[in-house]
C-alpha cells in the first residue's frame, strides 16, 4: 500500500474512532450479506458456454457476426476476408499486441485516426451470459482501438471466455487495471424518435474471430 494511500487510511480510522477492519473481516462480512452468485444467474443448461457466448453475440439486439479460426497465426487471412467480403480496402489498424503477426496480406498499422474505417483488437476474454467481450487496457492494448473504428475485428481466444460475469471476476482473476472496458454488441441508441441507430457511439458493425487455441 503506498504512503498516501496508508495515510488517507489512517485518517478515515482516526475519524471512526477505531481502527478499520481487516481485509479478512470485510470479507467474511460481504460473504455474511452477499448471496451466493449461482442464486441470481440465469440458467441456459441447453447451452454450452460457447454456444451461449455466439447466440449472444449474433442476436438480434447485439448484431455482431461470429468467424472460427484455429489460432492466433490466422488472424490476418480472417481480416483479409472480412474485409473483402465487406467490399472494404485491404487496410486496418491494429493492436499492438497483434502486430508480430504476419499481416502482408493487408496494410496493417498500430496507429489509429478518429474516422478509421477498420480496427482489429484483441479482448482479454469474453462473457457467455451477455455475449460480451472484455478489454484490458494497456501498452499493448489501447482503448482507441475498441471504440474508433466504424467496423471493429474483434479477436478472443475460447477458453477466455466464462460462463458468467462471476466467472471471469472471481477471486483469483488478474488484478484491475486503470481501465476494462466491457462490450456487447455494437454502439447504438434509440434515444432520438425511439429510432435504433447504430454506429452512434461506437463501432456500427463488430466481428469477433473466436480463436481455438
Amino acid at each position: 500500500m503506498s504512503d498516501a494511500r496508508s495515510r488517507i487510511f489512517a485518517r478515515i480510522a482516526s475519524g471512526r474512532g477505531q481502527a478499520l477492519p481487516s481485509p479478512e473481516a470485510i470479507a467474511a462480512e460481504r460473504a455474511g450479506l452477499v448471496p451466493d452468485a449461482s442464486a441470481t444467474q440465469p440458467t441456459f443448461t441447453e447451452q454450452d458456454t460457447l454456444a451461449r457466448f455466439e447466440a449472444m453475440a449474433t442476436s438480434e439486439r447485439l448484431t455482431a457476426t461470429v468467424a472460427h479460426i484455429a489460432s492466433l497465426e490466422d488472424v490476418p487471412a480472417a481480416v483479409a476476408a472480412y474485409l473483402a467480403a465487406k467490399g472494404l480496402p485491404a487496410e486496418a489498424a491494429i493492436a499492438p499486441v497483434l502486430a508480430e503477426l504476419d499481416w502482408s496480406g493487408v496494410n496493417a498499422s498500430t496507429a489509429i485516426t478518429p474516422n478509421q474505417p477498420v480496427a482489429v483488437t484483441l479482448a482479454e476474454g469474453g462473457v457467455a451470459e451477455t455475449g460480451s467481450l472484455i478489454f484490458r487496457s494497456g501498452p499493448e492494448t489501447p482503448m482507441l482501438h475498441n471504440f474508433l473504428g466504424l467496423h471493429h475485428v474483434a479477436v478472443v481466444r475460447k477458453d477466455g471466455i466464462g460462463r458468467y460475469l462471476e466467472s471471469v471476476f472471481g477471486p483469483d482473476a488478474p488484478a484491475l487495471p486503470r481501465i476494462m472496458s466491457l462490450v456487447t454488441g455494437t454502439s447504438g441508441t434509440a434515444d432520438i424518435e425511439a429510432v435504433n441507430i447504430r454506429g452512434a457511439h461506437g463501432p456500427r458493425y463488430l466481428h469477433i474471430l473466436m480463436v481455438a487455441e
